[in-house]
């Protein structure tokens, strides 16, 4: 209601940000009204694994609405969790639907609009018998980072597009430069990492400008970073951001990196930390990472690391060289 008043107050070009906390932990129902009666009759249905369910229900609680059929606690704690998530984002399909249909029809029309996720599925929202909950949301693997980006408006052209071009969400800022004609001089920091894709919205067949796809992960509370004698010592204080070498051994998974071209792609993950070695001036150990290769095109749920064939494949050691030589440029290690 506010974005939808705010936008149809604009006089001038306006750009606003409308961010959905949904669908999100805790997994609750929404409204019945925003979900579509087939979504509204599975969830009133008293067959349903510990349903029927209620509006405003968190997932892990008995139904105030009705009497479960279902009594055991653990597995429709576990069903509830994928049912629910999937109202919740059910129900921001019909609110963006809402915003946008009450937006007067000449700003609709002049209007770009995004619609992009900020991570991956979390892992219990994912329907284990289609893919690993272990590969979503906090892990590298394309369910953990790869998210659906769509684009509506006057630069696309009418009818339903897909592009397989490889965008970074930081491509955003130069796309809407692109659309709304704003100065990148007037951007900071300089140079820009992004990439535009307004090429694309226009010819949803045409190549994507990005090559390549970095993502990293930094566990808090802190990091290892060289000195300039050599060692490592702790760095960052929780506030900020850490740097390379994960110190604390309970983070030891979380921290990592991955290198995507499209077809191939790295991930390269810690599975030992850091010790900074006592007394100070003493050669520190440095953590020891793992590696794993996948084909994406070939295996899209990344179920078959190509990393125990490199030693006998030369293809595929020099794919893994050139993943690994361009993650260096990029994060420093």
């Amino acid at each position: 209601k506010d974005a939808v008043q705010w936008i149809n107050g604009q006089k001038q070009p306006f750009s606003p940000y409308v961010a959905f906390n949904s669908p999100h932990f805790p997994n609750q129902l929404p409204p019945f009204s925003l979900l579509s009666r087939e979504t509204q009759a599975a969830l009133s249905d008293p067959g349903n694994v510990g349903g029927p369910y209620c509006a405003g229900q968190l997932a892990g609680t008995a139904s105030s609405c009705g009497t479960s059929t279902c009594t055991d606690n653990a597995a429709w704690t576990a069903n509830q969790k994928r049912i629910f998530y999937n109202a919740m984002l059910e129900s921001v399909d019909t609110e963006i639907g809402n915003l946008l249909s009450q937006m007067s029809p000449d700003k609709r029309a002049n209007t770009m609009v995004f619609v992009v996720a900020d991570n991956g599925t979390p892992d219990s929202a994912v329907e284990p018998l289609l893919h690993d909950p272990a590969h979503a949301k906090g892990e590298f693997y394309e369910l953990g980072i790869n998210v659906p980006l769509i684009v509506s408006g006057g630069m696309v052209p009418r009818g339903g597009h897909v592009s397989d071009g490889l965008v970074h969400l930081v491509d955003m800022w130069r796309t809407i430069a692109d659309v709304t004609g704003a100065s990148e001089s007037l951007a900071a920091p300089q140079p820009l990492d992004s990439i535009g894709f307004g090429h694309i919205l226009r010819n949803p067949s045409a190549p994507s400008a990005r090559t390549e796809i970095f993502s990293q992960a930094f566990v808090q509370p802190g990091a290892y970073a060289p000195t300039a004698g050599g060692p490592y010592v702790a760095t960052c204080p929780e506030t900020q951001i850490p740097a390379v070498y994960s110190y604390v051994p309970q983070n030891v998974g979380g921290h990592g990196r991955c290198m995507s071209i499209g077809q191939y792609k790295l991930i390269v993950t810690q599975t030992a930390a850091a010790v900074d070695t006592q007394p100070a001036g003493m050669p520190d150990i440095a953590p020891e990472y793992s590696e794993k290769l996948f084909d994406l095109l070939a295996d899209p749920d990344e179920t078959n690391d190509l990393a125990p064939l490199i030693p006998g494949d030369p293809m595929l050691a020099a794919i893994r060289d050139g993943l690994r030589d361009r993650m260096t440029q990029i994060s420093g290690f």
